[in-house]
């Protein structure tokens, strides 16, 4: 099973509120400025692992239909940080013990460009 990971440059949430019955609410995000591909589930698990060590924090998991508004705080990484943050990582051993530097040296690609990082929830 996959998940999907998008990088973008920046986004747009916009909510459609229900104004009669049978409508309902509908939350979308655009990431603007990027790309997207997905991930299995157990690399997304090692590496979130790996950058929550050495950083206290995870690349966010976003889900559209719970975001209560168009303002809201997606707790997103900046992109300097992730970029310190995956020097760290790969600065020492542990990250060759799991076979994914190379996806390590990427997000650290995309994060000097400037993306900000992301997953959707499952």
């Amino acid at each position: 099973m996959s998940t999907g990971f998008n990088w973008f440059k920046s986004y747009k949430i916009t909510i459609h509120r229900a104004t009669k019955m049978w409508d309902w609410d509908e939350h979308k995000i655009e990431y603007i400025g990027g790309g997207s591909t997905s991930h299995s589930g157990h690399n997304i698990s090692v590496v979130q692992d790996l950058i929550e060590k050495y950083s206290g924090k995870r690349i966010p998991t976003i889900e559209e239909d719970f975001i209560s508004s168009e303002d809201e705080n997606l707790h997103l990484i900046n992109p300097k940080e992730m970029s310190e943050i995956c020097e760290r990582i790969l600065s020492g051993n542990e990250v060759n013990e799991t076979d994914l530097r190379s996806r390590i040296q990427w997000f650290k690609t995309l994060s000097d460009e400037g993306y900000y990082l992301s997953y959707d929830y499952m």
